[in-house]
């Protein structure tokens, strides 16, 4: 953060006074230039810093200001992107397949939360967002305008109205919806067959089924389907978060970016990746544990915001300036929880 003082100049003639250029702004007569306003909106978006948490550490660094004031500026900004946010959205639109989606947003305003749909097209170089109060093919007809080509959405019917009003629009499903549908007309076309059975087996009186002796259903013995497994270990919803924990460049540890000749390299690098993620994890949990998880909310919840591996990684990074007490305080709590662990003490202890 700079500050500039605008020196006020007289001529000696006495003609008129003369003020120093200052920085371009955004806002006509505004005292913040145009690079303030991206980095307020930088922290506030991208960091998830909140507004009055920015208001706090300028006042550290000598500049007193309200949060009012650095939300005008990010609107200030946002009417100033305009043309770039409907010519970024136009781009999209242009290319031949576009991915389509929508999901709820809770919307704030003096009445209470009301739920709003937070649309999205997407390319694999940009993403386009849209709010709208409604989730119908009106207002998808309205975000994608006269689109041609080939749209990658899920089930939902508000597309299939769009692509048959529109009749340029081919309509593409990612897998897991192609297998839903297929799964949820396989359980429709056995529900039918039963139905039928029972039908035929009701109206039929030549045959009647003995009854199994209660001894006898006793001990039969039930082959566990595939949901009962999945019931039972509700850790294996887990194994494609944690392969992206270990894959991702920006998420996780990068994985996906090594290039590996032998097995043998690949199993040691995998076994350091899940080290690291049990040590960061449990760092995570001490944070807390001592209430500091606080500061990395965008807002008041109660309820967890960020995985315990990604509150981790934060903490692991701002080690380097973070205050003494408080690295103290959660290193201690950090050390603590693996001794507290019988495994971990025995694995990451010497560590």
């Amino acid at each position: 953060m700079q500050l500039l003082a605008a020196q006020k100049y007289r001529c000696r003639c006495g003609i008129g006074v003369r003020t120093a250029a200052k920085p371009v702004s955004h806002i006509k007569g505004g005292r913040y230039s145009m690079d303030f306003a991206v980095d307020v909106a930088v922290d506030k978006y991208i960091n998830h810093l909140p507004l009055d948490r920015q208001r706090r550490m300028m006042g550290r660094a000598g500049l007193e200001i309200d949060t009012q004031t650095l939300w005008d500026q990010i609107e200030a900004l946002a009417r100033h992107l305009e043309p770039s946010y409907q010519a970024l959205r136009s781009y999209i639109l242009d290319a031949d397949v576009v991915g389509a989606d929508e999901t709820w947003w809770r919307l704030m305003d003096g009445s209470g939360s009301k739920r709003w749909w937070a649309w999205s097209l997407t390319v694999p170089d940009a993403v386009w967002h849209g709010i709208a109060p409604s989730r119908s093919a009106a207002t998808a007809r309205g975000f994608i305008g006269d689109f041609e080509g080939t749209l990658m959405v899920d089930g939902y019917k508000a597309y299939e109205t769009l692509a048959a009003d529109h009749g340029r629009i081919r309509l593409a499903h990612c897998w897991a919806h192609v297998r839903r549908a297929s799964t949820s007309k396989r359980s429709e076309t056995t529900r039918s067959a039963a139905r039928r059975s029972t039908c035929s087996a009701s109206s039929s009186r030549s045959t009647t089924r003995p009854k199994t002796p209660r001894s006898s259903r006793a001990n039969v013995v039930r082959t566990p389907s595939a949901r009962d497994s999945r019931l039972a270990t509700p850790e294996g919803f887990t194994i494609e978060e944690n392969f992206r924990d270990s894959k991702d460049p920006r998420f996780g540890f990068g994985m996906s970016a090594s290039r590996i000749s032998t097995p043998e390299r690949r199993d040691r690098l995998f076994l350091i990746s899940a080290l690291a993620v049990v040590l960061l994890t449990l760092l995570g949990a001490a944070g807390e544990e001592i209430g500091i998880d606080r500061y990395l909310k965008v807002n008041t919840s109660k309820r967890r915001q960020l995985s315990l591996l990604r509150q981790g990684s934060e903490w692991y990074a701002l080690i380097p300036m973070m205050e003494t007490a408080r690295l103290r305080k959660l290193m201690t709590k950090f050390g603590q929880m693996i001794q507290d662990h019988a495994l971990c003490r025995r694995v990451v202890g010497v560590v």
